[in-house]
């Protein structure tokens, strides 16, 4: 997600402290950690307002107007998105900004804004680089994998957006039903020029 400033960042990532949050009137319960990266953690979620699992990501607020920027270029793209998330596209579904109290020590308590990004939990899903030590490279499942990656990002470009980071971790794969989805929408970018969305076709042969 977004340009990544964590990128630049030598730290350890902040993880929150937190076992449940109510967003928009939606109460979701923290189950697990299931993936942390340099631009955030992510949850696996109980939604015990419609019952249903999600995925939440929590991304420290930096304090400089280009961070929140990077960040809201993201939702938009996911926006943008989310009317043809049925096929190759992670869906998104609601985000906010979450303040965490944290207490360092016995005399000393911060507050820790988190960005956080609610999509739908793709159960049974495993990464492209999971799947090719699933599947031998000359199989037929790998090559119609391939060919939906390769047409979920057409899909994608179609839409005016490129997606910046095209990589074997952001992207999903069903290893039954060969359903993929693209996942992490940090770098896109919308309206991009015709030599941007070219090396993100570029960057498929590198998955």
């Amino acid at each position: 997600m977004m340009k990544r400033a964590f990128l630049k960042q030598t730290i350890r990532i902040n993880v929150p402290d937190v076992q449940e949050v109510t967003i928009h009137k939606v109460h979701y319960k923290i189950n697990s950690i299931i993936g942390i990266g340099m631009n955030g953690s992510v949850f696996l979620a109980t939604d015990t307002t419609n019952n249903r699992l999600v995925a939440m990501k929590w991304i420290e607020v930096q304090d400089d107007l280009e961070h929140v920027k990077e960040i809201e270029n993201e939702l938009e793209c996911l926006r943008r998105l989310q009317k043809h998330c049925n096929q190759y596209i992670l869906c998104y579904i609601d985000s906010d900004i979450v303040t965490i109290e944290e207490n360092i020590n016995d005399d000393k308590t911060i507050y820790t804004n988190y960005y956080v990004i609610i999509t739908k939990f793709l159960e049974g899903y495993i990464t492209w680089k999971l799947f090719k030590k699933k599947y031998p490279e000359r199989s037929k499942e790998r090559k119609e994998a391939l060919e939906n990656i390769q047409q979920g990002l057409r899909s994608i470009h179609g839409k005016k957006i490129a997606h910046g980071d095209v990589h074997s971790e952001n992207v999903l794969i069903h290893p039954e039903t060969l359903d993929i989805r693209w996942i992490d929408f940090g770098r896109c970018i919308i309206d991009p020029s015709p030599s941007i969305l070219e090396q993100d076709l570029e960057n498929l042969y590198n998955l």
